[in-house]
């Protein structure tokens, strides 16, 4: 559900109606699948001055925070993107009423320009060149009436737009180009007054016998002070970090031991966001300065890192050797005789890297980060949860939430928060929901130790039901308008309410965490999000979309009604700011604290407070999602085949003591390779969601081919033609290899006609071996068999003749599935024992009576 502010002039209470229906319209009932993507992206909007010739770019916006009476400075350059001149050009400041809710944050910028209806004098006129672009200063006094000022005289968030009219060539002046933000005022004297208590829950608003004189006083009457609004005490603030990005792996890795396997990247960007000024080596930055500064350590103590469990341990292994190129070594091709190697060549092609210092130096800032914070796991990749949910896969399942609690102890060295879960879609469904319980009902136990118990115990699915202490011990980070209260109401931020399997849904601000999207450089349209606030963000710049969401901060903590609800900011993964806006917004949260406005709270406080205090009850998802960029059916559906086979190929092979590899570690990276076909790293990003959405269907088709390509390395080789044999009781010899790096247990089946004999040829083949198994299949009636029914497809062999006969071998697991394609083979035997003895019998009395004859002869 989501909630629509009803705005207060015509022209945006029309837009809102507008936008309502549209949003009210089914699925079923949306246009075309192009016009569909373009509204669920917001691509038309009311913004008529994106159309223009001019480009405005807030380069610099000072104080982010102001206080009244200040004077505002914003750097804009304008920029003329037409092939002809531009006269006339000229700048001028207007601004909205105040925000009455941060539900307004987001819709105001893409109002009408008409709603900005307190304008300043416009800036001296200027001629723009075709292509040329100037850098104009605007210096505005906050209080100053208008024009020459904002005339804002009481604390608030207020929508501001900055106006650029020009002449173009045989045209008159006109709205040219526009750009917008957001920018909160505080009141410095409200600051030092001593805040109001909060209320007692165990009072009604009635007074106290002991009040003496019966006299009402107290909140009452700070509510009617008309000297301004009520003043009250801080909210509960805390931050959520998230440390993720895309890692270009080529698909199609398969594990290795003792140690990992060797990393192959299609490009260097990974490293290249390492270095000095890189997107990853920016977000640490930002935190270290933030601790390093006023109220640092407060501001740590409130902060919980969000890791993304692949980002971390790709870093770790590029502080070894690794490749550049796009495909991979075959990991079941054979190795090459001498005498077949001469004049051939690689076609993997692969670059050779160094191991990266860059890669260890930011492990080390982020391991000394992580000690004295709280440290959260992300899904793996990024992955859309609720997309995994709809594959069905347990292991799949467990590899994106579980999995990434032992990865950050493993290369941080510290416990990452057990039970609290941040989607990465930003919200749950009703097939998603269980599964974060199931992975804190692992406690510790790896999904590999689960994988072995299930399949050691014969356990299929469905999976048996989370037990109780498990759901209750999870809590679930969505977005406030995702999860529906019993009574048809949104949860509200900072509450808490319960799921269907127990587990809890904690409210963020979605408001928020969709303005925090749509900063830095991929600006992401979050599924979450109000349509009515949705439009091209790129026609804000970085700072002025930064700026933007610490209005909305600020917004956020003075919307509740109950000063126990906690604001949790949680940008979702992927974020992807500058630096320098990185620490813009870590400045705003100190300038929120100092104005009593936010006091920060440990993330895990926020969570129990809610639970206990602010419990909603009954929470159910919402199905109202305008996701502009969905995980496709026909993605989930390649996902639940290549899974199943993944599993086949993981218990045909057998874990060996003599290997340090085992069989789920082989297979596990094929199943991070369907995670990261999921991820939301890009995908709800404009300019990105096309590409990121091709790379998934190429990298779910890369790991269903891999699979293949491993399962069918296990191979049974006959001979060709007639296999010819003495008697009917001479063995028959076929070679079982196995390309695989463990054993495989396997038999060798025999099936005549539509039958299969009972027998069964036992063939333990080594790893990345061979071995010859020899059988004497019975014939004629001495020959048990049954139906054929569990034989591979293929040809049913015939019998051609009394001594010849068609054969159809293939291997089987020792519980009866084939894993080898069938092979077909003709034997020829020669006469039967019976024929032998018989003929035997018949020389010998022949010999012997002629023996006889010339014995009398000589007698004579």
């Amino acid at each position: 559900m989501f909630r629509l502010q009803l705005p207060r002039t015509v022209a945006r209470k029309v837009t809102a109606a507008t936008a309502a229906l549209v949003l009210c319209l089914p699925t079923a009932a949306a246009p075309p699948a192009l016009a569909q993507d373009e509204q669920l992206w917001g691509s038309a909007t009311n913004r008529v001055g994106e159309q223009g010739p001019l480009r405005l770019s807030i380069t610099d916006f000072s104080p982010r925070v102001a206080a009244l009476h200040s004077t505002l400075t914003i750097k804009v350059q304008v920029h003329n993107t037409s092939d002809a001149d531009i006269s006339n050009v000229s700048l001028r400041l207007q601004r909205a009423d105040a925000l009455a809710s941060s539900a307004d944050a987001r819709t105001i910028l893409a109002e009408p320009e008409s709603v900005f209806d307190v304008a300043g004098d416009f800036s001296a006129p200027i001629k723009l060149k075709a292509g040329e672009t100037r850098e104009i200063t605007l210096k505005v006094p906050i209080s100053a009436p208008t024009p020459e000022g904002l005339d804002i005289t009481e604390a608030g968030t207020f929508p501001l737009l900055i106006n650029a009219n020009g002449r173009p060539v045989d045209d008159i002046d006109r709205l040219l180009a526009e750009t917008r933000v957001l920018l909160p005022v505080t009141d410095p004297q409200a600051t030092d007054a001593e805040p109001e208590p909060p209320a007692d829950d165990e009072t009604d608003g009635d007074t106290e016998a002991g009040d003496g004189d019966g006299s009402s006083d107290g909140a009452e009457d700070s509510t009617d002070n008309s000297d301004g609004p009520t003043r009250r005490g801080p909210v509960p603030f805390s931050l959520i970090w998230p440390i993720s990005q895309p890692v270009p792996l080529v698909g199609g890795e398969t594990g290795d031991a003792p140690a990992s396997p060797n990393l192959i990247l299609t490009d260097n960007s990974l490293a290249d966001s390492l270095e000095r000024g890189g997107r990853l080596d920016g977000l640490l930055t930002s935190l270290e300065k933030g601790f390093a500064g006023p109220d640092g350590q407060r501001l740590r103590e409130s902060t919980c890192i969000a890791i993304d469990p692949e980002t971390l341990d790709a870093i770790s292994r590029m502080t070894r050797d690794y490749w550049i190129g796009t495909s991979r070594p075959s990991p079941v091709k054979a190795s090459p005789r001498l005498r077949d190697s001469w004049g051939s060549t690689d076609d993997t092609d692969l670059t050779h890297m160094p191991a990266s210092d860059s890669a260890a130096a930011w492990l080390n800032r982020l391991h000394n980060l992580t000690q004295d914070t709280c440290t959260l796991s992300l899904p793996w990749g990024g992955t859309d949860t609720s997309a995994v949910a709809r594959v069905g896969d347990r292991e799949l399942s467990m590899e994106a939430l579980a999995a990434g609690q032992q990865t950050i102890g493993k290369h941080l060295n510290v416990q990452a928060l057990p039970g609290v879960y941040l989607p990465a879609e930003g919200f749950v469904t009703s097939e998603s929901t269980p599964l974060y319980s199931a992975a804190t009902a692992l406690n510790g136990t790896s999904p590999e130790r689960a994988f072995e118990d299930r399949v050691d115990t014969g356990e299929t699915t469905p999976p048996p039901p989370t037990p109780p202490e498990a759901a209750h011990g999870t809590t679930v980070l969505v977005a406030d308008n995702t999860a529906i209260t019993a009574d048809g109401q949104t949860l509200q931020p900072g509450h808490s309410g319960v799921l269907v399997d127990g587990s809890r849904a904690f409210a963020l601000p979605g408001t928020l965490a969709a303005s925090l999207a749509a900063t830095g450089r991929s600006p992401q349209t979050v599924a979450y999000s109000n349509l009515l606030g949705r439009y091209d963000f790129r026609i804000d710049s970085e700072a002025a979309r930064m700026q933007t969401a610490i209005g909305t901060l600020f917004q956020s903590l003075t919307d509740s009604s109950d000063p126990r609800a906690a604001v949790v900011a949680a940008p979702p993964a992927g974020w992807d700011p500058r630096a320098g806006d990185a620490e813009d917004f870590m400045a705003a949260i100190r300038d929120a604290v100092d104005a009593n406005l936010a006091e920060p709270t440990p993330l895990t406080d926020s969570i129990t407070a809610a639970a206990r205090d602010l419990d909603a009850g009954p929470v159910t998802p919402t199905d109202e999602i305008a996701d502009p960029a969905p995980v496709s059916e026909t993605l989930v559906e390649k996902a639940q085949m290549a899974s199943r086979e993944i599993t086949d190929l993981t218990t045909i092979m057998s874990n060996d003591s003599n290997v340090a590899l085992t069989r789920y570690e082989f297979t596990r990276p094929l199943r991070h390779d369907l995670l990261r076909s999921f991820t939301t790293l890009g995908r709800r990003n404009q300019l990105q969601s096309t590409d990121v959405q091709r790379h998934s269907e190429e990298l779910s088709d890369q790991t269903l081919i891999m699979t293949r390509r491993l399962r069918n390395s296990v191979t049974l080789v006959a001979p060709g033609g007639v296999y010819t044999r003495a008697t009917q009781l001479s063995p028959i010899a076929v070679l079982a290899r196995n390309g695989l790096p463990l054993p495989v247990p396997a038999f060798v089946r025999v099936g005549v006609g539509d039958s299969v004999m009972e027998e069964k040829y036992e063939a333990a083949i080594p790893a990345k071996g061979a071995v010859t198994i020899q059988f004497t299949p019975k014939s004629g009636d001495d020959a048990e068999s049954t139906p054929a029914t569990n034989a591979p497809e293929g040809d049913r062999p015939r019998d051609s003749g009394e001594n010849s006969h068609n054969l159809l071998l293939w291997l089987e697991s020792p519980n009866g599935t084939p894993i080898s394609q069938s092979v077909s083979i003709s034997v020829q035997s020669g006469a039967s024992v019976g024929v032998l003895a018989i003929v035997t019998l018949v020389i010998v009395t022949v010999g012997g009576f002629f023996a006889a004859k010339r014995s009398q002869y000589f007698r004579k």
